[in-house]
């Protein structure tokens, strides 16, 4: 989803932002480095596969 809207620039902002310095070397293209902005903003976040079912 980060990706969709997003330039390279605009995602490597964002991650500015959130305390983390975005190298090309490290995050070669747009969804690897949208993939660690998501990871770092939602560590915990729990997977479909995990959410307990009701």
């Amino acid at each position: 989803e980060l990706c969709d809207g997003n330039t390279r620039r605009a995602l490597e902002a964002l991650a500015r932002d959130m305390g983390f310095e975005p190298t090309k070397a490290e995050f070669p293209d747009k969804v690897s480095l949208a993939t660690a902005i998501a990871e770092k903003e939602f560590p915990e976040e729990v997977t479909e596969e995990e959410a307990p079912t009701e």
